[in-house]
């Protein structure tokens, strides 16, 4: 019997790993003025249990979008401050300025762990079973590739990915005698992706 779901996706074996995603956020905002002065944006940033907003971006201009590089920015749930002001076409005593804040995000750059891979090796096949976990997201897919060859997606044993530890258990149907490496990919709900390999061996 077989507890997990499995069904080919055509990814071409020399892209088996894929890029490490980008560890960058896309700040958009949408300014409306009325008077169409030239805008200037000042962008912070805080955790959303600190009370001390950092500065992130000043006096852009001319654009309606930012990209963030998060790379030194520990995981965690997030928000962003937009300041918006005219004072490129008012004078500092009649300038205006108004403020957002997001709602909150999380910045989750670390990638999930695939904690341990048993496998059962029978006459039939191998039964493969484990665990997969993301210290801050939710995962999201959990792919199976044999000899490098095309991922597979492999489903946690309840169906449903709702957590950041999930559990999977699915069979592999007889392979050929010799050496055979099976690699678990874990994607977390924020596109980081981490690895796990295991070598059988088949009589």
């Amino acid at each position: 019997s077989t507890n997990g779901k499995m069904k080919d996706v055509p990814i071409p074996a020399n892209n088996m790993r894929g890029q490490d995603k980008l560890p960058q956020k896309k700040i958009t905002w949408e300014v409306n003025d009325p008077d169409e002065d030239q805008i200037l944006i000042n962008l912070f940033y805080k955790p959303v249990n600190d009370t001390e907003w950092i500065s992130l971006a000043k006096a852009i201009h001319g654009r309606d979008s930012f990209i963030w590089d998060t790379n030194i920015i520990p995981d965690g749930k997030y928000l962003i401050k937009i300041l918006v002001n005219d004072l490129l076409s008012n004078p500092k005593q009649t300038f205006l300025q108004v403020e957002k804040i997001s709602s909150q995000f999380v910045i989750d750059n670390t990638k999930p762990v695939v904690k341990e891979i048993n496998v059962t090796i029978g006459e039939e096949g191998c039964e493969v079973a484990g665990t997969v976990f993301d210290n801050m997201s939710e995962l999201s897919k959990i792919q199976l590739a044999i000899d490098s060859g095309i991922w597979i997606p492999i489903y946690p044993i309840d169906d449903i990915f709702d957590y950041n530890y999930e559990s999977f258990q699915f069979s592999i149907p007889k392979l050929p005698p010799g050496e055979h490496t099976l690699t678990i990919k874990a994607i977390d709900m924020e596109e980081n992706a981490g690895w796990k390999e295991v070598v059988v061996k088949i009589k």
